[in-house]
C-alpha cells in the first residue's frame, strides 16, 4: 500500500527537480487516493516517525490495513530482536506504528472487499 519515491532524502524534495514534484504531490495526491503518512510533526501528528517526503500511501488499502492494525497489534507482540523488550515502555504501536498523518486514517474499511 506504500510507495517510496525516487530518493529517501527529504532534501531532494526541497530543491531542484524534486521541489515541484513534492508540491504537486501535496496538492494532488489525494485526488488519486494517496496521502503522505509521515508529515512534519505538529499538534495533529505529535508522534510517529520523522517526516518522509518520499513516502506515500494508497489510502483505500492502507486505511483497511490500519483499521486491522489498531485492533490486532500490541506492544507485547513485538519480539525477536535486540531492543524489543522496551517496546511496551515506549508504546511503540501507539507512538510509531499509529503515529501517522490524520489525513491517512480517514479511509474506513470497505465492507464489500
Amino acid at each position: 500500500t506504500d510507495l517510496d519515491l525516487n530518493a529517501f532524502n527529504n532534501a531532494y524534495f526541497e530543491t531542484g527537480m524534486g521541489a515541484p514534484i513534492y508540491v504537486w504531490l501535496v496538492e494532488n495526491a489525494k485526488d488519486y487516493g494517496f496521502c503522505q503518512p509521515y508529515t512534519e510533526k505538529n499538534i495533529l501528528r505529535p508522534d510517529g516517525y520523522e517526516e518522509e517526503k518520499w513516502h506515500w500511501s494508497y489510502t483505500p488499502l492502507a486505511g483497511e490495513i490500519l483499521h486491522s492494525a489498531k485492533s490486532l497489534l500490541r506492544d507485547d507482540l513485538i519480539t525477536g530482536f535486540q531492543g524489543a523488550e522496551v517496546a511496551k515502555d515506549l508504546e511503540v504501536v501507539q507512538h510509531y506504528v499509529l503515529g501517522i498523518n490524520p489525513d491517512c486514517t480517514a479511509a474506513e474499511p470497505d465492507p464489500d472487499r
